[in-house]
């Protein structure tokens, strides 16, 4: 009986649901990984099984998945499917564990743009973007929403600028750096304490503060 090649399967299934689905310009394809529910087997002391999916927001399916091996993390794994996929147009979006220089010189060879959470692993990164946004740069208006449900109110506030308000040799260490952006998210949930958070981001598209919005939101179903 012969096994099944994994890294067969993985490129047909990639193909077939391309072949499915018809990306447009500009779609958010959110790259992200998850581990299984249920997937550690107690009986073998086997790992849980943690997958590194692509999902088209627009169409509402993933389009490529790649296990991540046992002994790695999705650093690796994010290549080995961006490899499998053709993104042409498309706006690629990665939370901070993907914000990796080799990751987005790999999204812009495939002349697609990057969308990337910016946080503490890329300490020099985020140390330059944060005071770009407390500052006076010229920022483009921010994109603001309210939303009440099940008793928490949630405030959002999204604002973008150019990314030369970097120093230039930090903004010329990342392929195509073209936008910054920042998300505010000031939270009040029943009897608890109020959350204020911001996140920080990078892209090679040309974004408006509401079209940072919907990538960030589409990205994380919200």
């Amino acid at each position: 009986m012969s096994l099944l090649d994994s890294e067969a399967l993985q490129r047909c299934f990639a193909s077939w649901m391309q072949a499915c689905t018809e990306l447009t310009d500009g779609q958010v394809v959110a790259i992200d990984g998850k581990t299984l529910r249920g997937s550690y087997n107690r009986e073998n002391c086997c790992s849980s099984i943690h997958m590194v999916s692509a999902f088209a927001s627009a169409n509402g399916v993933v389009i490529g998945q790649v296990k991540t091996d046992e002994n790695s993390n999705e650093i690796t794994a994010i290549p080995q499917l961006l490899n499998l996929l053709e993104l042409k147009g498309c706006l690629v979006s990665l939370d901070a564990m993907g914000c990796q220089k080799e990751i987005v010189q790999q999204i812009v060879d495939k002349d697609t743009d990057y969308l990337l959470t910016v946080k503490g692993n890329q300490g020099q990164l985020h140390d330059a973007v944060k005071p770009v946004f407390a500052g006076k740069a010229h920022k483009d208006s921010a994109a603001q929403s309210l939303e009440k449900n099940r008793g928490r109110l949630e405030y959002r506030e999204f604002q973008v600028c150019q990314a030369s308000e970097l120093p230039a040799k930090l903004k010329a260490a990342w392929p195509g750096l073209t936008t910054l952006g920042m998300a505010t998210t000031y939270r009040v949930e029943k009897n608890k304490r109020a959350v204020l958070e911001q996140r920080y981001f990078i892209s090679s598209a040309v974004l408006s503060a509401e079209r940072l919005s919907r990538a960030v939101r589409e990205h994380r179903g919200i």
